[in-house]
């Protein structure tokens, strides 16, 4: 399955929207690739730059001084407004220089609790429209197999103290740190105690608060900088510092997913362009290469958009883009290297209108205030390289914005031609966007969207023109660009309409959840069969998954199965137990999945080992999916032990027999007590068994004993994880009676036997003698 996983966060997907709207959009200024201008570093106040970022609002930078231990603030033309750090101000002792006019600055020191900067290892500003917009953040790295911090300070160097500890956050082992310009979160790599470069990938909210963390990452050298574009994917160099995208909402499932090297080289610095999410890395120390944020690496190496800064850069370590006026500042040996560029037309292509061999091209073309358009061309081929330019057929010059087209013929059909629009100012000239176009045998052929998008169901629509002539249509789609179904079945519905009509498919039930699907819109008539476009579109998850029905079962002493029943809601969701002797738990077992995207309850279970007998063990399941993460509710279990032997005792009935008691059980088990007895500490015999009763009382009569005999005995009780036997005790029967009836003498007279003694007559016994003769 080729299932695009939805965004951990979002506002990333939000600002992606965004971005979108501003490629397309009509009002947004082009520029020229940027031109080198200076080298900023006036009187030497930058030592070692090792960062540098740029706030778009003011068009300030800042630069991260490692050899002089603080951070300069510049304006943009490269004038030095103030610095901050440990003692920076050597006249009043202070953390920021100058305040007053004549204060001597000096390099930061190691006085007071103020960040010194002894390691900066990144600067970032936050330039997105979170409540933080503005803010600066300093990464300092590991410093003596101490912790990295990351610490925030607004835009007059004043330490943030809400942020995290008294404005600084504490990353054990930090390696790279960046701020996401769409939405402000804080992205950090760090090396997770660990003495190489594998570690993890965590991010914070603009108030310190973790969003979330993933415990297995891509191994990631070095320190500094990386990139967040709008999709929330990674731009980084890994441990040999070879540039690299990765996808962070694979990372849950595969542990590292990286989508490939984007070149082959050795990357020093690493920025996002605000304003269309482009990626800028220095590559190799050579130039300044620009990735659009849509580069597949997973296909191969990917081609820059361009490059600028050869023979500029000496040492790079990091880089700067103020998307606003497309300004780059990269930290070199020496200073900063600033780039300029300039405004160009701006050129936005509308729909072709095409035909069976020939089509019109059409653009929006506008000055944004940068001086008239003086020329205008098209470009047009069957791929990419084009081949063949055409000039518009408006007139030039163009003092306002407004539409220029262009009408080619002779073209062959069903044939896919590419174009663009250029526009030239006296600043340079801006190319538009590659676009297609395809001569149909059926008019006006054009895959839609696709809408109603569900878990297992779409819509697709697009339009013909059947010109009244016969024409059947379907949709192909499938996984892949291959296809492999239809809809509706062949041969397909038919029109006969005059006009351009819409025409639409329903695939409900026929789908999967979190799939990507390709489609196009065939058709066909007398003259032919046309293809549309290849389009795709992808199913969304619908649910965070669910939980219920967590139980936990003791299979031994030191062994247990933990139990729960997972709905994954239509996304691949993965899971993993937490327990421990306590609410914060702190084990887990391996994360596990993906389970199924049904919709429907699966049983999961994992077994422990290596408990602690008789011993209560708080646990959860947290399940997660790319919509959401859930925990269950805390859950008990205790871990069973031994039966208990308390109370024995034998209690002798006559010469023969015995009635053995003891008291014996375990918690949350059935205790049988049995009893071993004998005339020696062998025993050599042993009773029925019992069941404890609930108060865990248990008696059994034993009977045959021989009279006049010691015996030897002992309690034993048994549950389904082993036994136990109570301590040797002993009893002796009773001495049995002498053999037949007891014979008795006479007495002599006057005296009569009562209870077994001759005792003397009373006088009432002598009165009766006399009237009985």
């Amino acid at each position: 399955m080729n299932a695009r996983r939805l965004r951990w966060a979002l506002a990333g997907l939000a600002a992606t929207a965004t971005f979108g709207l501003l490629a397309a959009g009509t009002a947004s200024a082009a520029f020229t690739t940027p031109e080198y201008e200076t080298i900023f570093n006036d009187e030497g106040v930058i030592g070692q730059a090792v960062g540098v970022a740029v706030d778009e609002a003011t068009h300030d930078f800042y630069v991260a001084d490692q050899g002089n231990r603080r951070v300069e603030k510049f304006d943009s033309e490269g004038n030095l407004l103030f610095m901050f750090g440990d003692g920076v101000n050597e006249t009043s002792g202070g953390d920021k220089c100058p305040v007053d006019p004549g204060d001597t600055c000096r390099p930061g020191e190691d006085l007071s609790d103020f960040p010194n900067f002894t390691n900066p290892s990144a600067i970032a500003v936050d330039n997105s429209d979170s409540p933080s917009k503005g803010s600066v953040y300093v990464a300092e790295g590991v410093t003596n197999g101490g912790p990295g911090t990351v610490s925030k300070f607004d835009s007059d160097g004043q330490l943030i103290a809400g942020f995290g500890t008294g404005g600084t956050l504490t990353i054990p082992y930090l390696i790279r740190m960046t701020v996401s310009p769409f939405t402000g979160d804080i992205w950090i790599l760090d090396g997770y105690g660990t003495t190489a470069f594998s570690g993890r990938v965590s991010s914070y909210d603009p108030s310190g608060n973790r969003r979330f963390i993933h415990e297995s990452w891509i191994n990631a050298g070095g320190d500094g900088d990386f990139a967040v574009d709008s999709d929330e994917n990674f731009w980084v160099g890994d441990q040999n510092g070879h540039p690299l995208k990765a996808d962070i909402s694979q990372f849950a499932f595969n542990g590292n997913h990286a989508l490939g090297y984007i070149q082959p080289g050795v990357v020093q610095g690493w920025a996002t362009n605000p304003a269309n999410s482009d990626i800028l890395t220095n590559l190799n120390g050579e130039s300044v290469n620009v990735f659009e944020r849509t580069c597949n690496p997973a296909k191969g190496y990917c081609t820059p958009k361009e490059s600028f800064g050869a023979g500029y850069l000496s040492s790079p370590r990091a880089l700067a883009v103020d998307g606003t006026d497309y300004s780059v500042y990269v930290a070199i040996e020496g200073g900063i290297a600033a780039f300029r560029s300039k405004v160009v037309p701006d050129v936005v292509p509308k729909p072709a209108s095409v035909g069976h061999t020939d089509a019109v091209l059409t653009a929006h073309l506008d000055p944004v205030g940068a001086g008239d358009i003086v020329d205008c061309e098209v470009e047009y081929g069957p791929t990419d390289a084009y081949g063949t330019t055409v000039p518009c057929e408006q007139a030039l010059p163009m003092t306002q914005a407004g539409d220029a087209t262009i009408h080619l013929s002779n073209l062959e059909t069903e044939t896919v031609y590419h174009y663009r629009f250029r526009a030239t100012n006296g600043n340079g000239t801006s190319n538009g966007p590659d676009r297609t176009f395809t001569p149909h045998w059926v008019a006006g052929l054009e895959t839609g969207d696709a809408t109603d998008l569900g878990p297992g169901t779409a819509t697709l629509h697009g339009e013909l023109n059947p010109s009244g002539e016969s024409t059947q249509y379907y949709f192909e789609w499938g996984e892949t660009k291959s296809y492999g179904q239809q809809s509706p079945a062949a041969p397909g519905d038919e029109t006969s309409a005059g006009a351009l009509t819409q025409v639409e498919t329903s695939l409900s039930g026929l789908l999967t959840s979190a799939t990507t699907y390709h489609y196009r819109l065939v058709a066909v008539n007398g003259l032919g069969t046309s293809y549309g476009s290849d389009r795709e579109f992808t199913t969304p998850l619908s649910d965070p998954p669910q939980i219920r029905n967590v139980v936990a079962t003791a299979t031994g002493l030191t062994t247990a199965t933990l139990h729960a029943e997972l709905n994954p809601g239509f996304g691949d969701t993965a899971y993993r137990f937490q327990y421990g002797p306590g609410a914060s738990y702190g084990s887990s077992t391996a994360i596990v999945g993906p389970i199924g995207n049904d919709g429907s309850f699966h049983s999961v279970a994992a077994d422990l080992s290596g408990l602690s007998p008789g011993t209560t063990y708080h646990f959860r399941v947290i399940a997660f999916n790319f919509v959401g993460h859930i925990a269950s509710s805390d859950a008990v279990f205790t871990t069973p032990t031994m039966p208990v032997i308390g109370e024995v005792a034998a209690s002798v009935l006559d010469a023969h027999s015995v009635r053995f008691s003891a008291r014996a059980g375990a918690p949350d088990t059935t205790t049988t007590i049995q009893f071993e007895y004998g005339t020696s500490s062998s025993y050599g015999a042993q009773s029925a068994g019992v069941v404890a009763g609930p108060d865990g009382l248990g008696s059994v009569t034993v009977t045959g004993l021989s009279p006049s005999t010691t015996y030897h005995f002992r309690a034993v009780a048994v549950n389904e994880f082993g036994q136990t036997a109570g301590g040797d005790q002993v009893f002796t029967t009773r001495d049995a009676p002498s053999g037949g009836p007891r014979r008795y003498k006479n007495c002599k007279r006057g005296y009569v036997r009562r209870k077994g003694k001759c005792v003397k007559k009373h006088r009432r016994h002598r009165h009766r003698a006399r009237r009985g003769r």
